[in-house]
Parts: C-alpha cells; sequence; structure tokens
C-alpha cells in the first residue's frame, strides 16, 4: 500500500485514509481507488460534528472515488455516509473482514449527489 495519512483530533478521535491501495479484499483487485480504512468518533461525542470535520478532512485530502467499508448493522454510521453523498455499492455476507460480519462497501464518486462535507 502506498504512502498513508493520519490525523488526529482531540482525544479519541480519528481518522485515517490510505492512498492508492489497489488490494483490500482478499482475492479481490480493485483500480485506482483512494480508501478511508478507518474512522470513529467516541460514543460520548456522537452528534457534535466532530465526524463531519473527520470525513471532510479526508475528502479535502482524497481524489474521488473513495471508498469505505462500514457493518450492515451500523445504521448509524450508514446514515452518516449516505448522508455525505456515499452509495453503496456492493453488500457482502462479512466472509472476507476480520469479524465475519455482513458489511457495505460505500463509493464517493466526483457525480456524488450529495456532498456536504466539503
Amino acid at each position: 500500500m502506498g504512502r498513508e495519512i493520519s490525523r488526529s483530533i482531540g482525544w479519541r478521535y480519528g481518522c485515517r485514509v490510505a492512498r492508492r491501495s489497489r488490494r483490500h479484499h482478499v482475492h479481490r483487485t480493485v483500480e485506482d481507488h483512494l480508501w478511508i480504512t478507518q474512522m470513529s468518533v467516541d460514543p460520548r461525542s456522537v452528534n457534535r460534528g466532530i465526524g463531519s470535520l473527520l470525513l471532510a478532512h479526508a475528502l479535502r485530502t482524497l481524489a474521488p472515488p473513495i471508498r469505505l467499508y462500514t457493518f450492515q448493522a451500523n445504521a448509524g454510521a450508514r446514515r452518516f455516509y449516505e448522508r455525505h453523498g456515499f452509495e453503496p455499492i456492493e453488500f457482502t455476507d462479512g466472509q472476507g473482514n476480520e469479524e465475519r460480519c455482513p458489511d457495505v462497501l460505500y463509493e464517493f464518486a466526483i457525480n456524488s449527489s450529495q456532498d456536504n462535507c466539503r
């Protein structure tokens, strides 16, 4: 994997993005996409705009298309990413992730209908 950029805002808030990942999933090669590999906000600080700030940083740092995974059961994260212009492009049974939980592959593309973070 290429150069990584890490940035933290405050305590226990962070966003990690990866540049030019050519392999992401077991036995699956992807074209030239950029990835948000980790993003989390302390649950006690949700709904304070911190996640939007972190995502805005990622969207300024990375050029579309940008991809990320979240778990299908994480309804709050799914609403958040969809509200910020990410679209679900694949639903999996979770066999390709460490937790073995069904997940969703999201993509933010140049033609995304919403771009509320920039």
